[in-house]
């Protein structure tokens, strides 16, 4: 299908509206059929009928099947339906004739289209697929197939305009930590800025004393955050503290920090605390990588930071993804309004945030199998670009 319009052609009004109530729940839009089109299917369609999209041939189609034959050729003509369902039940008394009707449909229209026959027989089931035309027996998983089909459409598409974008991406020349594990939040900053993803600046502090040395030369205000590689998930240990504005603050918060984390887990290796200075965004996001067994690396954006397992607004990528598909990810979030400012907030950055997804995902593919895990969360978004604050990185 060359877009996402639906026509839909019943012989019954509850079912053409349930169908096109489905339609909408799946991405697809079910078209508004031209005058023109209405016109011509008035002229064929018994006047208690309906012209408009769906397109009730109602029962009259049981003693004339020919009804079928020319409603789908006239909504298929209309510019603004790209594909299309048909929708019956029993006639069982007229198989034959339906599939010869399907088979003239077959070689008069272009377009996809499949049918929907409720209580099919089997043998009218094997006949229409045997001539190649598609068909299921609900009106839920016509809908679906017919959304699968236009995914499907919409990504070949992409795939094939990418391909010098795709072919242009150069993997990043990483050098791994030789240790299984995870990696310490400096090193893996430094990894993460040899492919161009762009994190808070920070430094390490085994001391209060170096905690306020740091969080000078940074400048304040700092964040305050455990540095453990026995404490991956920094909150849940109360391992964080925000927004330090002078030395005393940053030496109570040290010193609360090493408690916080002994009370959590009293035989953690402590390195230290992490000083970073405290970045800016109007948007919380999650950029991660997995590896799946099947596709290989695969890349996530997000939205929600430390509530995304509440929100679970995610999109997922086979790696790596070139820009276009990384602005195509954003475009699929739910609630991806949020990007554009709300509430008389700016709009954030998509280039910068779409630049650091692909840079994530190249890196996912230079680190090979041994990348067990990577998550920057939250990536702070807003219109002077994107900053990771966190991240975990772990290696097998």
């Amino acid at each position: 299908p060359e877009g996402r319009g639906l026509g839909i052609v019943t012989q019954s009004g509850g079912a053409g509206v349930l169908m096109a109530d489905r339609a909408e729940e799946t991405g697809l839009m079910v078209s508004e059929l031209s005058p023109q089109t209405r016109a011509q299917l008035a002229a064929v369609i018994p006047a208690f009928g309906t012209t408009g999209n769906p397109v009730d041939v109602t029962g009259q189609f049981v003693s004339d099947p020919n009804l079928l034959l020319d409603s789908m050729r006239i909504m298929m003509s209309d510019p603004q339906v790209h594909v299309g369902i048909v929708w019956l039940q029993l006639m069982d008394a007229h198989v034959d004739h339906l599939i010869d009707i399907f088979a003239k449909i077959k070689d008069l229209i272009s377009k996809p289209w499949v049918v929907c026959w409720v209580a099919a027989p089997e043998a009218a089931l094997a006949k229409m697929r045997s001539k190649g035309i598609p068909v299921l027996r609900g009106a839920d998983p016509a809908v679906d197939a017919v959304a699968a089909l236009v995914r499907y459409a919409e990504a070949r598409r992409h795939w094939l305009d990418d391909a010098p974008s795709r072919a242009a991406l150069k993997l990043p020349d990483l050098d791994l930590p030789a240790q299984p594990g995870p990696v310490s939040s400096l090193e893996g900053r430094a990894l993460l800025h040899s492919c161009g993803v762009n994190t808070a600046a920070a430094e390490l502090a085994v001391t209060a004393d170096d905690a306020v040395t740091a969080a000078e030369a940074l400048g304040y205000p700092v964040v305050l955050k455990i540095e453990s590689p026995d404490i991956l998930h920094k909150t849940e240990a109360r391992g964080v503290v925000l927004n330090l504005k002078d030395a005393a603050a940053v030496r109570s918060a040290f010193a609360q920090l090493i408690a916080n984390a002994r009370q959590y887990k009293p035989d953690a290796r402590i390195k230290g605390v992490l000083v970073q200075k405290m970045a800016a965004g109007e948007v919380e996001l999650v950029i991660g990588l997995k590896r799946d067994p099947v596709f290989g690396p695969v890349v996530m954006v997000g939205l929600g930071g430390v509530l995304i397992e509440v929100f679970k607004d995610v999109v997922f990528r086979a790696a790596p993804v070139t820009e276009g598909e990384a602005l195509r990810m954003l475009d699929e979030l739910k609630s991806r309004v949020v990007l554009d400012g709300v509430r008389g907030k700016p709009p954030v950055d998509r280039i910068a945030l779409a630049g650091m997804i692909c840079a994530v995902s190249q890196f996912g593919v230079a680190a090979g199998p041994r990348l067990a895990e990577l998550d920057l969360n939250p990536v702070l978004a807003g219109p002077q670009g994107v900053t990771a604050v966190d991240w975990l990185m772990v290696f097998d």
